[in-house]
This record gives structure tokens, sequence and C-alpha cells, in this order.
């Protein structure tokens, strides 16, 4: 059975390096050059029933978080080849979660109260503080995105169709509204002292007093498939200080945007793409992919 299930993995391997192989991304004056290099899980292809839904870098490790169809629930650590470093059992679902340069920040759900824990890179916990549920400015209803910016903590809710901002110990700062409302808020970046947040079908650019500064992709939120406009995005991720990467769902692709707006390339021929994250050094990406209802990670190596 184990080496069966071995001669799958290995055929399918090389069924997606095959085609992937010759993808790669151009940008003006200069090059990005991506070309798919190795499944680093895959629940599919080794019959598991974990279901990665969203992944970060811890270092130049990966971290994601599995749920699985039992009810429990994980983050696991993995090395860029896939080797399994580390699993922490979680009591909880996970909404979202954060990693800074010595933290992982959590954000979980429960029936009545939402919880942010953080942990050290060995799981050790560090401090944890619930916000309950409600529709006062100092709670949440949906949260969505998460951010941690200047000992603050950026979070999308989107029933208050808002961002509010808490303190390190949960204690609620000030929220951002926007204009026109109904807004289906994603989740959100801080870069160059700007938000950008995925707002309906768009990202919304905006400083950190809420003033909005621009609209990427089209402007009254409608879909598009044309570089440049999304259709259902669900993830955004710095690149560099000068890009962004945007995990464009339904039109299967991942899109490379400039800070300014414009758009600098393309990864096509991703099935519908859910969370993204881009190593530190190499520029290397991780995707998850949704195909036919399997969920994988798989990574890009930067070639350039």
């Amino acid at each position: 059975m184990i080496t069966n299930q071995k001669s799958l993995f290995r055929e399918k391997y090389l069924k997606y390096k095959k085609k992937y192989l010759d993808l790669k991304l151009k940008q003006k004056g200069g090059s990005f050059n991506y070309i798919f290099d190795r499944l680093i899980t895959s629940n599919k292809l080794n019959y598991s029933e974990n279901v990665p839904r969203i992944i970060s870098m811890l270092g130049e490790n990966l971290i994601y978080y599995d749920r699985r169809w039992t009810g429990q629930y994980f983050l696991r650590v993995v090395n860029q080849y896939g080797k399994e470093l580390n699993e922490y059992k979680l009591k909880q679902p996970v909404i979202n979660m954060y990693v800074t340069f010595d933290r992982i920040y959590v954000l979980f759900f429960s029936s009545t109260t939402f919880i942010i824990s953080s942990y050290d890179y060995e799981f050790k916990e560090i401090s944890s503080f619930e916000i309950k549920k409600g529709w006062d400015d100092n709670l949440l209803i949906q949260p969505y995105g998460m951010v941690i910016f200047n000992n603050q903590i950026f979070i999308s809710d989107r029933d208050h169709e808002c961002i509010k901002i808490f303190d390190m110990e949960g204690n609620f700062i000030r929220r951002i509204d926007f204009n026109p409302p109904k807004l289906i808020l994603g989740k959100l970046i801080i870069m160059n002292e700007n938000i950008l947040i995925i707002v309906n079908n768009s990202i919304l650019k905006c400083s950190l007093d809420g003033s909005i500064i621009q609209i990427i992709g089209n402007s009254k939120g409608e879909s598009g498939s044309t570089p440049g406009l999304f259709n259902t995005p669900s993830d955004i991720k710095i690149y560099d200080n000068n890009h962004f990467i945007v995990s464009d769902l339904l039109n299967n692709r991942l899109q490379l945007i400039n800070f300014d707006g414009t758009f600098v390339s393309e990864i096509k021929n991703i099935s519908e793409p859910e969370s993204i994250c881009v190593s530190n050094e190499r520029k290397d990406i991780y995707v998850i992919e949704d195909e036919d209802g399997f969920q994988s990670i798989k990574k890009f190596i930067n070639i350039k």
C-alpha cells in the first residue's frame, strides 16, 4: 500500500511538473521567471483527510493550518521540500493567522467569542485574549483578514463592513469605515504605510486613517478576466517593497501587481488558488490550490 501511494505520488508529481515547466512570468524592464517545483502536501495524493486552508512563511519554513474532516485542527510546519518539522494540535477552528519575526498570531473562532492567541515558533503560548461577538464597536461579527502593524491588530469584519483596530491586549482603538457600504471585505496587508484590502472584486488602497487612495481593478468592484482585473480574489501578500501578489481565485491565476496599481505579470493555470505566501529570501511562491474539491500546497521556484 505504501509503495502504491509513493508510485501514485511520483506519477502525479511528474504530471504537475510537466504541466508547469514552461510557466514563466515576464516583467517590463526585467523578468520574474517561475516554474512549478513540487507538491508540498496533498490530501488527494496521500489519501489523508487533511485540508490545508491558510499558509504563511515561518522563517524559511512553511506553516499551514490543517483542518481535518474529522473535526481536528492543527498548525503544521514543513520545510521547503515538504518534510514535516513540527505540529501543534488546536482546540478550536482557525479564521486566520499572521506571522511576525518572532511570533505566530492565530485568530480562533468559537460559538460566542473570538480568541487571538500568540505563540513562539515552538508553539509555546505567550498571550491570549477574547473579543466577544456582537454589533458594538469593540466586538466582532465575522472577522476575516488580520494583520499586525505598529503593535496594533487590524481585522477586517465582513458583517460590520469595516476594519477594526485593537491593541495587543484586545482593547478597541478605532474602526475604519468605507463608502459605499455593502462591501465584501477580504484579507488585507499593510505596505508602505498603506492598507491594501480585498473589497468585492477589487483591491482598495487606503491610508492608515482610512482615506481612500486608489481602487485597483474594476472601480465598481465588478469581476473581470483581463490582466489587472480580478474574479473573487481570495488572498493578498507582499512580494517585495514595490509589488504584491493576489490570488485570483476564479480566474485560476496569481497576479503580480505594482504598488502603484499597475499589472506586472501573472501565473496562469492554477486551479482556484485559495491562499499564498512568498519566501523571504528566494521569493519562492507557495499556493494552496483547490482542484476538483481536493486541496494541495504547491511550490513555484523563482529562476530569475
